[in-house]
C-alpha cells in the first residue's frame, strides 16, 4: 500500500525534544515501512526516516529563528502533499485544511 505521512513542522520526526505527535508519526511510518509498505513522510528535512522523506522546511520551525510564522510552511507542505496526491489521513490543523484543494 502506498501511504503518505504528514508530520506538523514544528519538530523533526522524530523529535530531538519535545513532540508527542511527531513522535507518534514516527513510530507508526518505521512499523508501516517494517511491514512492507512504500511510505513516503512530509516532514522538515532534519528528520530522520526509513521512509521516502519529502523535505518541507530544512529545519524544524521551533528551533529556527528565522522563522516568525509557520503558517507559509504549512501551506508550501500542503502544496507538495497535493502535487503527489497520497492524502489519507493528516494530524494537521484542520483550520489549514481550508486552504488547501487537498481533503484532510
Amino acid at each position: 500500500m502506498r501511504i503518505a505521512q504528514i508530520a506538523p513542522l514544528f519538530e523533526s520526526v522524530p523529535p530531538r525534544l519535545y513532540g508527542g505527535t511527531e513522535r507518534v508519526v514516527s513510530w507508526l511510518t518505521e512499523e508501516l515501512v517494517r511491514q512492507g509498505h512504500q511510505v513516503t513522510l512530509f516532514a522538515s528535512e532534519d528528520s530522520i526516516t526509513s521512509a521516502e522523506l519529502v523535505p518541507c522546511t530544512p529545519r524544524a520551525l521551533r528551533l529556527d529563528p528565522d522563522v516568525r510564522d509557520a503558517l507559509p510552511h504549512q501551506m508550501i507542505m500542503l502544496d507538495k502533499v497535493r502535487a503527489r496526491r497520497r492524502v489519507r489521513h493528516s494530524p494537521l490543523p484542520l483550520r489549514l485544511s481550508a486552504f488547501s484543494a487537498v481533503p484532510i
